[in-house]
């Protein structure tokens, strides 16, 4: 089956570029419209079982199908979240799935996404193949139990027709780049997913499950990230234990200590004797955010104030560059 759509006018080289400068929105939508055409040529998988726990949050078992995506919308609609007193808090949704269709999991990646809902694999759970990608869509994930990331399918479904076209299959192969990398803010997972596969088993270890951004949340200290403290040391004030409970912000705290060094290699007058240890203080105050959201009210605090100094020494680190570059003395002929 052909798209209809000259994807070689669409490279992914130039998916990345778009979705680096901001038209990430955009891409999706051009993507998923692609998908619902190529879905034409699947037929669904086993179903995919909606579940309600009764306290907003959602078991989902079973496989994926293409039309899982409309299912949840129909489920969690406003009177759901009143029903639950989840107004002001996002819905959970608990995977314990194998298996599917593969289009079917990326256009469910996409809803739960603008649903603004939290996925978790609990212990003893497992999330493998299309059940995956389905959870990547949330913008806050975590994994106490298993989850195994397959490259993508040549079929779409276990129960496909027939196997894709070449062009279907590249269409398909950049929709999920794109997806990915809007999900991780990397590369690395699509590179993964699409790359050489080693032999053994295929579920991500703790480090790769950081490594690649699949997770957003550790639940355990194998998952925790690297900030320049130490995430070991017992009774963390409640700030650092947040820092080390999110790899990406463990990852903007060792960041800002690059870029500090950096600038004061360069240009010393503008990392001033005592701003870091002002910042420091400023963050560790986010500690009183704590009310009414509790953790989430702290970790929106630290997440702003690890933006805003990210933000202000990369601007520094760019002055110092075009300063130090804006005049070389001209070389002897």
């Amino acid at each position: 089956m052909q798209l209809g759509i000259d994807w070689r006018a669409f490279p992914r080289e130039n998916i990345h570029s778009r979705l680096r400068s901001g038209s990430r929105r955009r891409v999706r939508i051009a993507l998923l419209s692609a998908l619902a055409a190529l879905s034409l040529a699947t037929t669904p998988a086993s179903a995919l079982e909606f579940i309600d726990l009764n306290d907003g949050s959602i078991l989902a078992r079973g496989q994926v199908e293409l039309n899982d995506a409309e299912k949840f919308r129909a489920l969690v609609t406003t009177e759901f979240r009143q029903q639950h007193g989840i107004m002001r808090f996002p819905a959970i949704i608990y995977f314990d799935a194998s298996g599917g269709s593969h289009i079917g999991a990326l256009r469910l990646g996409a809803e739960l996404r603008d649903s603004h809902v939290w996925t978790r694999v609990g212990k003893g759970a497992k999330c493998y193949g299309a059940c995956a990608w389905a959870f990547l869509g949330a913008a806050r994930r975590s994994v106490e139990g298993s989850l195994s990331i397959q490259p993508v399918p040549a079929d779409t479904s276990a129960t496909a027709k027939a196997p894709m076209g070449g062009d279907s299959l590249q269409a398909l192969s950049a929709a999920t780049v794109a997806y990915a990398t809007e999900a991780t803010g990397t590369e690395d997972l699509a590179t993964y997913a699409l790359g050489p596969r080693p032999a053994g088993s295929t579920v991500l270890t703790d480090p790769q499950l950081v490594r690649l951004g699949v997770i957003t949340e550790a639940v355990r200290p194998a998952q925790y990230g690297n900030p320049i403290f130490d995430c070991r040391v017992p009774k963390l004030p409640i700030v650092r234990q947040i820092i080390c409970e999110n790899p990406r912000m463990a990852t903007r705290d060792r960041q800002i200590l690059e870029r500090l060094t950096d600038l004061r290699k360069l240009a010393p007058d503008l990392a001033p004797a005592g701003e870091q240890e002002q910042w420091l203080r400023y963050r560790d105050s986010c500690e009183n955010d704590g009310s009414p959201n509790g953790k989430d009210g702290i970790r929106w605090c630290l997440m702003a104030a690890y933006d805003k100094r990210l933000e202000q020494l990369d601007s520094r680190l760019q002055h110092a560059t075009t300063r130090n570059e804006a005049w070389r003395p001209i070389e002897a002929m």
